[in-house]
């Protein structure tokens, strides 16, 4: 795929599409090589580690990048920069990718959970359960924002809260 969106791209260098799926192309070849995270704390970490290091990552950023510059109000080629900055641990600057998303699409419930995630991998769970109850709002279906909710709530030792959440997830 890569390929094919590099000879897009020298056919129509101003094609901000192109730049974007290759960029997506780079990540999904960075996850195609390392595989699946696995779920134990200290493995994540060292997975963490060895993902975020990948040239493939950086070359997707550059690319996406592109597309922005050349597309400013594209939200699938920020969204796609936030996940590169989210798999690099920059959470900053993925949080940075998901508003921009939001301002042009201020209903996409994707950006706003990993936004979520990310808000809560700096220690910020407010931030975290606003994202998430905003999710709930705007789709009272999304489980995985209940779960999300849930463990947070565990976090916070407000168990109470934490076992709707849960609760809700599941039904």
């Amino acid at each position: 795929a890569i390929k094919y969106f590099t000879q897009a791209i020298e056919t129509d260098p101003r094609c901000a599409r192109a730049y974007s799926l290759r960029g997506a192309a780079y990540w999904l070849k960075v996850w195609a090589t390392v595989g699946h995270a696995p779920s134990d704390c200290r493995m994540y970490e060292i997975f963490r580690n060895k993902f975020s290091n990948h040239d493939e990552l950086d070359l997707a950023l550059n690319d996406l990048k592109e597309a922005i510059r050349l597309d400013p109000r594209f939200a699938e080629a920020h969204y796609g920069m936030g996940l590169v900055y989210f798999d690099k641990a920059l959470y900053p600057d993925a949080i940075t990718s998901f508003n921009a998303v939001l301002a042009i699409e201020p209903e996409d419930c994707d950006a706003y959970y990993t936004q979520a995630i990310a808000y809560s991998k700096m220690g910020d769970k407010q931030h975290a359960l606003n994202n998430l109850n905003k999710i709930i709002e705007l789709m009272p279906d999304y489980a995985d924002a209940f779960f999300q909710k849930g463990l947070i709530h565990y976090e916070l030792d407000e168990n109470k809260e934490g076992l709707y959440d849960i609760t809700e997830a599941i039904k």
